[in-house]
Formats: C-alpha cells, sequence, structure tokens
C-alpha cells in the first residue's frame, strides 16, 4: 500500500512538474520571444490598449492620443466668469518619452517571480502605465498671450481738462486681468503635480493705468505753461488780450504712450472767441443807390465782417502751440451778404415826389442845391427815421453854404445856410405823399407863397428839426434833383399805402391862424389810417400870437 501511495504522488508531482515547466515555458516564449521588443500582452495606457507595440508603434500612438490631451484634461478658469474655451490649450501634452519607457518596462523589473505572477495577471485583468504630461512655459505663456478674453476690465487713464474753468484731473481707475506669468506658473505647478484632467484657477490681478500719476502731475505742469502764455488777437483795428482763464477752458489731455500732453480744443476756441468778439466788427460799406435815366442803379457795397470764419480754431491754436509772438489776424465772416441786404431794401420805384420853385440865382438857391447834394442818396431803412439837422449838421462856410434869408423870431434876417428850409418843405411833402410819419416837424411862422398853404416844414440848426419816419417794410432811398428854378425830392421804393389828401381847414390861434391839412392813408391790407398835419402862422413879420411885437434878432 506504501509503496503504491508513493508512486501515485511521485506521478502527480510529475504531472504538476510538468505543467509548470509548460507555463513557465509559455511565459518566457511570450516574454522573450513573442513580445521581445514590445510592450508586453495586455498593457493599457489611458483607456487604450498598447500591449505588443514596438516602441515607433507606441510613439505614434502616443502622438495620436496625444492630440486631444488638452482638451479632455484641462481646464483654465478665473474667478466668476469663465477664462479660455478649455480645447485646444498649448503648452500641454503627453511626454512620450518617459511614457514609452514605463510601457516597456511593465512585466520586466528583472525579478522573475515578479515579472511571471505580473504576466499571470494579465490574463484577467489588463495592466496599466500611467499618464505622463509634460508642459511647454514658452508655448503657453504665448497661446495666453495672443488671447482676447484674458481682460475682464480695460484700465481707465486718467485725464485732466479746463472745459469748465480749472484744469481738473479725474484719476485713472484700474482695470484686471490674467497675468500670464503668474498663470503659467500655476500651470506649471498643476501639471508638475501630475493629477489629470487639470483644473487651474487664475485670480484676476489688478491692470493698472499705462499713465501714472507722475506723468499726470507733468502734463498740468505743461497744461498751465500753455495757459499762461500771451495771446493776442485782432479784429480789423480792434485788438483783445485773451487772459489766461480763458485759454484754461480750451485745454484737454490727449494720451501719448504712457505721457499726458495738454492739447487744445479748435472747437471751444471758435465759440469762444466768437463769445468775446461778439460786439466786434469790421467797417463795411452800405449800399449805394443811384437814378439814371429814371432807372435804379445800384453798388452793392461791402458787407462788415464780424468774428470768425470757419478755422479760427486752428488759427488760434497753432499760434499758442508755436508761441507766435504779436496779435493775430483772425479769419472774418461776412455779417450779411451785401447783394441780400440791397435786394431786401426793395427800392424800386417813385413811391413820393415833390417839387418846388424859386428864382434864379439867389445866394438861397446855393444853400438849397448844397442841401440837396449832401441828402441825395440818403437810405432810410425800414422802421428808420432820417433827420435832416443829424444827417447834415450845422451849415457852416466850410461845408459851401452861404448867408441868405431866414427866418428868426417871426423877423426875416440873413445867415448862413439860409433858404433850406425850401429843401425841407419839398422833402415834407414828398414824404407826406409817400405815406411817412413825422416825429418832428415846424411849419415857417410866416407864410410865403411858394411852399403849400399849411404843409410846409422849416429848419434851423439846432432846432426846429424835420425828421420823417419810415414806417413801410421797405428801404426809401432820398433822391434829389433841381435846376436854376425848382428843386424835387423823389423817394424810391416799394409801394405801400395809397395816399390822399382828403380836405383842409383852419382857425384862429390867437392873432395867428391854425391850418391843419387831413390825409388817408390805405395800407396792402386795406386797413384805412386818418391822419393830419398842422402848421401855424403869424398875423405879420414882426408879431407873434397875441399880436405884440417880437424882439428883433
Amino acid at each position: 500500500m506504501l509503496g503504491r501511495a508513493v508512486r501515485v504522488s511521485l506521478d502527480v508531482l510529475v504531472i504538476v512538474a510538468g505543467l509548470l515547466a509548460v507555463v513557465v515555458g509559455a511565459w518566457l516564449i511570450d516574454d522573450t520571444i513573442v513580445h521581445d521588443g514590445q510592450v508586453v500582452r495586455n498593457v493599457e495606457m489611458a483607456g487604450t490598449a498598447i500591449g505588443g507595440l514596438g516602441e515607433g508603434d507606441l510613439a505614434a500612438t502616443l502622438a495620436d492620443l496625444g492630440e486631444g490631451v488638452a482638451e479632455t484634461d484641462f481646464t483654465l478658469a478665473a474667478p466668476d466668469r469663465p477664462l479660455v474655451d478649455p480645447n485646444g490649450v498649448v503648452g500641454v501634452h503627453l511626454a512620450a518619452e518617459p511614457i514609452v519607457a514605463d510601457a516597456m518596462a511593465v512585466g520586466r523589473s528583472g525579478v522573475l517571480l515578479d515579472d511571471f505572477i505580473s504576466w499571470a495577471e494579465s490574463f484577467f485583468s489588463p495592466r496599466t502605465v500611467d499618464t505622463v504630461y509634460a508642459f511647454d512655459p514658452g508655448a503657453f505663456a504665448a497661446w495666453l498671450e495672443g488671447r482676447d478674453d484674458t481682460i475682464l476690465a480695460e484700465p481707465l487713464e486718467p485725464y485732466f481738462s479746463g472745459r469748465n474753468g480749472p484744469i481738473t484731473v479725474t484719476p485713472g481707475v484700474s482695470g484686471a486681468h490674467i497675468d500670464v506669468a503668474a498663470a503659467t506658473e500655476a500651470v506649471a505647478a498643476a501639471v508638475g503635480a501630475g493629477d489629470a484632467p487639470f483644473t487651474v484657477e487664475v485670480p484676476w490681478s489688478e491692470l493698472p493705468p499705462d499713465v501714472t500719476p507722475a506723468a499726470v502731475a507733468a502734463g498740468l505742469v505743461a497744461a498751465e505753461e500753455l495757459a499762461a502764455r500771451p495771446l493776442t488777437v485782432r479784429v480789423g483795428t480792434n485788438v483783445v488780450r485773451v487772459g489766461r482763464e480763458t485759454v484754461r477752458r480750451w485745454i484737454d489731455s490727449a494720451r501719448e504712450g504712457d505721457r499726458l500732453v495738454p492739447v487744445l480744443d479748435e472747437d471751444r476756441i471758435a465759440a469762444s472767441m466768437e463769445r468775446l468778439l461778439v460786439d466786434v466788427t469790421t467797417e463795411g460799406t452800405p449800399p449805394e443807390f443811384t437814378i439814371v435815366d429814371g432807372e435804379v442803379q445800384v453798388d452793392v457795397g461791402v458787407s462788415p465782417l464780424r468774428c470768425c470764419r470757419g478755422g479760427v480754431g486752428d488759427v488760434v491754436a497753432e499760434a499758442l502751440e508755436s508761441g507766435t509772438k504779436g496779435a493775430i489776424a483772425l479769419p472774418l465772416v461776412p455779417v450779411a451778404d451785401p447783394e441780400e441786404i440791397a435786394a431786401n431794401l426793395g427800392i424800386h420805384e417813385i413811391v413820393g415826389e415833390f417839387t418846388t420853385n424859386h428864382q434864379c440865382c439867389e445866394s438861397r438857391v446855393t444853400n438849397i442845391h448844397r442841401m440837396a447834394d449832401i441828402v441825395r442818396g440818403a437810405i432810410i431803412e425800414p422802421g428808420g427815421s432820417f433827420s435832416i439837422n443829424d444827417y447834415v449838421g450845422r451849415r457852416t462856410t466850410e461845408d459851401g453854404f452861404v448867408p441868405a434869408g431866414s427866418i428868426q423870431l417871426g423877423r426875416f434876417k440873413d445867415d448862413v445856410g439860409g433858404g433850406v428850409s425850401q429843401f425841407a418843405t419839398t422833402l415834407f411833402n414828398a414824404s407826406f405823399f409817400a405815406g411817412l410819419d413825422f416825429t418832428e416837424y415846424q411849419s415857417h411862422s410866416i407864410y410865403i407863397s411858394r411852399y403849400p398853404y399849411g404843409r410846409e416844414a422849416t429848419v434851423s440848426y439846432p432846432a426846429p428839426d424835420l425828421e420823417v419816419v419810415n414806417n413801410t417794410p421797405y428801404g426809401m432811398l432820398i433822391w434829389t434833383e433841381y435846376t436854376d428854378t425848382s428843386i424835387t425830392v423823389q423817394l424810391w421804393s416799394t409801394p405801400y399805402y395809397e395816399v390822399e389828401e382828403t380836405g383842409q381847414s383852419s382857425y384862429r390861434q390867437g392873432a395867428c391862424t391854425r391850418v391843419e391839412t387831413f390825409r388817408q392813408r390805405t395800407d396792402p391790407e386795406g386797413r384805412v389810417i386818418d391822419d393830419m398835419v398842422f402848421a401855424v402862422y403869424r398875423p405879420g413879420e414882426g408879431l407873434d400870437c397875441a399880436g405884440r411885437p417880437t424882439p428883433i434878432p
């Protein structure tokens, strides 16, 4: 029995030894022959089977896997806001060389028992190779710098302005951004730790303005130096000094790199110049009208000029910036179009005319003609008035007047300019029939038969005066003509009133006689205006209205 048991045990041992030899042989064949120079059987990396791959094939497989590494294993984020799309992060990749070395070393530790056990276990579960990552900080930094979503808020640069008077500073405000150097360092640390997938929190960093407080202070000094430069402007013959306070209001700041420099606002300069010089104009020449062969001839004249034509801001700014010495002539603009001014006066035809006669060759005729020459061409603006004494002034021999008969204190007496009352009477009647108003007039104190009874006027200097008002919307040209024995006054305009003398009455006023002449005017809208003029005549030369003698002048 004992011998039989021994034989059975020896047979079992032989069988086990044979089986073991077969398994070991299979392992040796699989490891040293089948997978010679390859990754041993049933090995995975990141879920991908790499067993049986040689180093070249393994490197190619790792390259394919590496294309999606940054997309699947890496997220870069900032607080409260996604910073970048996690796809396509540059600089993080699989470390092929250490992974290949690790993969080729699996199951080949050099300890036979360990290697055999590893091989045996591979029939039941795969063996794994750790994923090893590498990081290229230069590539990552370049990638991050090239993105447009690394700035949370742009910084607000400081600036200054004198728009409201003193030059005031608005301070800069810092923005927020991802600091590339800090982000690169954080990613490098995460990759070095090897804990994929990577989520790297990168805080926002302060992004200060480019212009520093020191640069602002330097800009303010330059601004005050600019405001302190002397500035004198000239408009025609008018010279105006512009003060520092005004110049300050024109100054703003502009950036030049990290500097802040003063600049001049040309629009504010132009507006300021117009306000300062609103009442300053150059003299122009008004339109002149002449009558030639019964036709109106016009010289439109030259418009006055005022400040300022476009571009005045450029002129003043350039002068200040360049430190121009002396007064700057400003570009001016016409106050109005001369041709339009002349046309708007509406001087086209005769609207009132009167002629009075006199004897030839008397000294008084010299004065009448001289007065006609001075007044000829005068224009009464719409709504304006015309005064003989204001327009002609005192009659003197220097002005071409001579002594001739006049009435003073109810007595006839020679005086320089005597006889010009005939011109006044002629103008009075032309104005009467043109429908003009009278603000001042006085009849001769003694009636003279060459004048219309009760409808005439006298003048002396400074009083009495004849002043007429142009109560129409058109200009009124006074045109005079004379012969040796007559004087004619014409008023040229656009017809406005229809005028008719409607009657006359007279009554005693003490020893004098008051004569009233009635007029009816009809305006373009059909409204009728009734008025009258009057004259008061003394009973005779040297007598007043009480019949008493008057003093001898």
